[in-house]
C-alpha cells in the first residue's frame, strides 16, 4: 500500500485518473500501431518489383503509407480551421517510431496520437475495397480495426464537449463506445494492457468528477518539457541553482501574466 493513503482524507477515490497517459498513450497508441502494421502487411502499399528483401518492402510500403499521412494533413489544414491553428501533426513516420508487431509500442506524443487516429480511420475507409481483397484472415482484421476506428473517433467526440460536468447519458455514451472499441481492438489482435482497465474506472468516476478532457496533465506535461530544456542548457557546475532561478522567473512571469487576465 502505498504510505500517501495513510494521511487523513486520502483515499484511492480522491485520485482522478488522467485521460492522456490512460487513453492517449495508452490504447490509442496501441490501435494506431496494429492499424499501421496492418497496412504494411497487407501489401497495398508494397512495391510490385520481385526479388527484393522483406524489410526493405516494408520501408518502401510505409513511405506510401508516410506519403498518404502528408496529404491526409494536408486536407485537415485545408478542411478544419481548428486544426490549422492547433493540430498537432508527426514530422516522420518510421518503422521504429511504430514498435514491433507484438508489443505495439507506437512513440508519439499525445497530442500528436489524435491526429494519428484520424488518419488510420481514413485509410481505412478511403482503402476499405482493397482490403477486403485480402486473404479472410487479414480481410476480417482490417474490418475490425474499422470498426474500432470508428468506435474510437466517436470517444473522441464525446471527450471533445466544452462542458465540463457529464451527463449521465454522455458517460455511458462513452463507456459504450469504449468498449466497443475494446472489443474490436482485441479480436483484431491488439494487446491487452492495465491502462486498458484502468479506462474503465475514468469513465465511471466522470459523472462525479467530470470531463476528463479538461483535467489532464497536458500542460503539466508541457512544464516538464521546459524545465528538461532548462536543465540541458545548464552547466553542471551549477546545474540545480539554474534551473531553480529560470524555473522561478517562469512561475513569476506565469503569475504576472494570471494576474493581469483577473484585471487585477
Amino acid at each position: 500500500m502505498c504510505p500517501l493513503f495513510s494521511l487523513e482524507g486520502l483515499t484511492q477515490d480522491t485520485w482522478s485518473i488522467d485521460i492522456m497517459h490512460t487513453w492517449h498513450l495508452g490504447p490509442m497508441q496501441q490501435f494506431i500501431s496494429l492499424a499501421i502494421h496492418s497496412f504494411i502487411a497487407s501489401g497495398v502499399f508494397s512495391p510490385r518489383a520481385a526479388n527484393m528483401e522483406a524489410a526493405d518492402v516494408r520501408e518502401l510500403a510505409l513511405l506510401a503509407i508516410k506519403a498518404e499521412l502528408f496529404q491526409f494533413y494536408r486536407q485537415l489544414r485545408r478542411d478544419d480551421p481548428a486544426w490549422k491553428e492547433k493540430g498537432s501533426e508527426v514530422w516522420n513516420l518510421t518503422l521504429g517510431m511504430l514498435g514491433s508487431a507484438d508489443s505495439l509500442q507506437l512513440s508519439a506524443k499525445a497530442a500528436e496520437s489524435h491526429g494519428l487516429l484520424r488518419f488510420v480511420l481514413w485509410m481505412l475507409h478511403k482503402y476499405k475495397s482493397d482490403f477486403a481483397s485480402q486473404p479472410p484472415a487479414l480481410a476480417r482484421k482490417l474490418a475490425l480495426l474499422t470498426a474500432a476506428g470508428e468506435a474510437a473517433v466517436a470517444m473522441d467526440e464525446v471527450l471533445q464537449q466544452e462542458n465540463r460536468q457529464f451527463k449521465r447519458l454522455d458517460c455511458q455514451t462513452l463507456l459504450q463506445q469504449y468498449l466497443r472499441f475494446l472489443s474490436l481492438y482485441l479480436k483484431a489482435g491488439g494487446v491487452w494492457r492495465p491502462k486498458c482497465h484502468l479506462l474503465v474506472h475514468m469513465v465511471q468516476r466522470a459523472l462525479d468528477r467530470g470531463n476528463p478532457r479538461l483535467y489532464s496533465t497536458y500542460r503539466d506535461e508541457t512544464l516538464n518539457g521546459v524545465i528538461a530544456k532548462i536543465a540541458r542548457s545548464a552547466h553542471r557546475r551549477t546545474w540545480s541553482n539554474v534551473i531553480h532561478f529560470k524555473c522561478n522567473i517562469l512561475h513569476e512571469k506565469n503569475l504576472k501574466a494570471y494576474l493581469e487576465t483577473q484585471g487585477q
